[in-house]
């Protein structure tokens, strides 16, 4: 570690949020079962700008189950090949060629109307080479994506105490 040794480190992660010395899979559970509570009551925090204060002390019980998929490593997909910019220099070159034979060019908003009847065959097929195209003209590109992570779980509220009316009176 540079700047500094890993017990440094995770005094300062802990004390800008204490929940950071909780298990990352209790996390999980607990940002998975608050979510959940959050969007079925949403409409309890009103449509207008507002703040609320919160100050209480809320002793949960969180149990579950937290899978996670494999990692993987992924090579460049057609995505990353910036579709739009290959159909704009389709459109730039396909209309240079048509202006000098005499004839009309080609408008993106034509294109887009074909592409609506376009046979999903021939768009599977000019994936395809644009990829084996890709993999040929650029060094391949790996990736790392993590794997996916589920979460099934329950949250038991053991207590809780409002303190935001102590001291005053």
């Amino acid at each position: 570690m540079v700047g500094g040794t890993d017990q440094e480190s995770e005094t300062t992660d802990t004390m800008s949020n204490p929940l950071s010395t909780l298990p990352v899979p209790t996390l999980k559970v607990l940002a998975k079962m608050a979510d959940d509570a959050v969007k079925s009551r949403r409409e309890e925090l009103g449509q207008a700008k507002a703040e609320f204060a919160v100050d209480q002390t809320v002793v949960v019980r969180a149990t579950g189950t937290v899978s996670v998929s494999r990692s993987s490593s992924d090579a460049i997909i057609a995505q990353k090949a910036k579709p739009w910019a290959i159909l704009a220099a389709a459109l730039e070159e396909a209309n240079r060629r048509l202006e000098a034979a005499g004839a009309a060019g080609i408008d993106l908003e034509r294109v887009v109307e074909m592409a609506e009847g376009a046979n999903p065959d021939l768009a599977k097929q000019a994936e395809k080479k644009a990829k084996d195209h890709l993999k040929a003209i650029k060094e391949e590109v790996r990736g790392f994506r993590w794997g996916g992570v589920s979460v099934a779980g329950e949250v038991s509220v053991l207590a809780k105490e409002d303190h935001r009316n102590e001291g005053a009176a």
